[in-house]
């Protein structure tokens, strides 16, 4: 089993904010593929798996997590041109 402070520490590098919905989702997701890896196997599978979870919707997870990394990509872009 990972250590939730590894996947954290991680996060935190990627500069995805602990206040983002997608963050949670993320930690989540990470940990469920830890758990049990044929879940990584098809993206969608998932956010379902996340969204019974967090009691929403898979495309809410999919739109918290996309905005997560989205606002990362668009930071980098800002400083360096690429994302």
């Amino acid at each position: 089993m990972v250590d939730t402070k590894v996947i954290n520490s991680y996060l935190e590098e990627q500069e995805i904010k602990h206040s983002n919905l997608g963050y949670r989702y993320l930690l989540t997701a990470i940990l469920l593929g830890f758990e049990s890896p044929p879940l990584c196997k098809k993206i969608t599978d998932l956010y379902e798996n996340l969204a019974g979870v967090y009691f929403t919707k898979a495309s809410n997870v999919e739109h918290a997590i996309r905005c997560s990394i989205s606002k990362k990509c668009f930071k980098q872009r800002i400083h360096s041109k690429s994302c």
